[in-house]
């Protein structure tokens, strides 16, 4: 009995976990119909976004020109007064220049 080895456990083996190599073509395995399928609903993604963004641009530059438009009629508001309050400083200058004359 003292000379006796003890018997060694084995391992616990498990099956390997096997995994197809991507090759970059998952379309080759795909039928006709489903690779057309795949194929136009990523055209009609690509248009939906290409559309979304024009959109964006479209209500970005009407954005702008409605704003340039409102700086626009500000600036000549402001020029129109300016020119009221000019033209009755002018006059109360005359009114005080009689005034003084009589």
């Amino acid at each position: 009995m003292c000379g006796e080895k003890k018997k060694t456990k084995m391992l616990r083996l498990y099956e390997p976990d096997v995994q197809d190599v991507f090759t970059g073509s998952k379309s080759a395995k795909l039928s006709v119909e489903a690779s057309s399928r795949t194929r136009l609903t990523g055209r009609l993604r690509r248009e939906r976004r290409g559309a979304a963004r024009e959109l964006r641009r479209d209500a970005a530059y009407l954005a702008g020109e409605k704003l340039r438009g409102k700086i626009r009629s500000d600036n000549e508001r402001k020029a129109k007064v300016k020119r009221i309050y000019a033209e009755a400083a002018l006059q109360q200058g005359e009114l005080n220049a009689l005034k003084r004359q009589k």
